[in-house]
């Protein structure tokens, strides 16, 4: 992971997460490193693989996705410090792109780019205050004040064992962006709505991690990870992992065999 301070009127720390590290423990770890408290976090890029909660339903992505809208803010006190990161994110699929929007709880980085911006917990984040003039010349403006490193110090440590990064073959990479005039201030883009919710689908006949399947030619298996149209299952017998595609299949309702969710695929028929 790098990182880069870009000095404007308010010092931003530019993280460049190296490909396969955890997004969130880079992002506690980039704070600690640089003793800040409360910020607000914009991102932009694309990631190996992405979890988002959305009202307490979790999806995964487990194929490359594309950054839509990366937002969030970190907060210390005296209990420690929270971050809280929201995203909107796409993907190619057969039938067209796929969005998938809500909480960040994991992400894998691919080529990301973090722009972290020090809030003063005192005073007003947004607030643009003028120096007067005479004062200016008369002695330079106070530095920017940062909280203290405390506060993330036990989070960078249990983000670092929790998270399983990936190392880069090449290394980290660093991006300095060279000085220039501080741009006005520009909200970020509203997310798009996330479409609608296959609720048939998703709620009685969507295979989930640790489900049974019944295949008409690869007979008994078991899911091993559920992304969307794609599964990944694997014969309980041989060993040996498959990928199928839903949207070729006809999945019958499931039926309870021993505690789990057992689904009937057959070959789907053509209309």
């Amino acid at each position: 992971m790098a990182i880069v301070t870009v000095h404007r009127p308010r010092p931003v720390l530019v993280v460049v997460p190296s490909r396969g590290e955890e997004l969130r423990a880079a992002t506690v770890e980039a704070l600690a490193a640089r003793a800040v408290g409360h910020a607000w976090i914009v991102g932009r890029g694309t990631l190996e693989e992405v979890e988002l909660d959305d009202a307490g339903a979790r999806r995964t992505f487990a194929t490359p996705t594309r950054i839509v809208a990366l937002e969030g803010r970190a907060t210390a006190g005296s209990g420690g410090g929270s971050l809280s990161l929201t995203a909107t994110v796409a993907r190619k699929t057969p039938e067209g792109l796929e969005l998938l929007a809500g909480n960040l709880v994991r992400a894998l980085a691919h080529d990301v780019e973090l722009m972290i911006t020090p809030l003063d917990p005192e005073g007003d984040a947004d607030a643009e205050i003028e120096p007067d003039a005479e004062a200016t010349e008369k002695e330079p403006p106070a530095p920017a004040r940062l909280a203290p490193a405390d506060p993330w110090a036990a989070v960078a440590k249990a983000s670092a064992v929790a998270a399983t990064p990936t190392p880069s073959p090449t290394g980290p990479r660093a991006r300095v962006h060279p000085p220039a005039a501080p741009p006005a201030f520009v909200p970020p883009p509203a997310a798009p709505p996330a479409p609608p919710r296959r609720k048939s689908v998703e709620a009685e006949i969507y295979p989930e991690p640790g489900d049974l399947l019944d295949h008409f030619a690869f007979g008994r298996c078991v899911v091993l990870r559920s992304d969307g149209d794609e599964l990944l299952v694997q014969h309980p017998v041989s060993g040996r992992t498959r990928t199928l595609r839903l949207s070729a299949l006809q999945a019958a309702p499931p039926i309870d065999e021993d505690g789990k969710r057992l689904f009937k695929l057959t070959q789907r028929r053509s209309p």
